[in-house]
């Protein structure tokens, strides 16, 4: 089913790549106490 099939590459960044970039960036490379706690922001139902 596949043999003739295109052969592509994901070169974006990782989700953990791009945490890292965020607390760098952003964060000045510090995690501070507003992270440090469950926040409730992502509701599973």
């Amino acid at each position: 089913m596949l043999n003739n099939s295109k052969i592509i590459a994901n070169d974006g960044m990782l989700d953990v790549e791009l945490l890292e970039k965020y607390i760098k960036e952003n964060l000045n490379g510090t995690i501070t106490e507003e992270y440090l706690n469950v926040q409730n922001r992502i509701l599973i139902k």
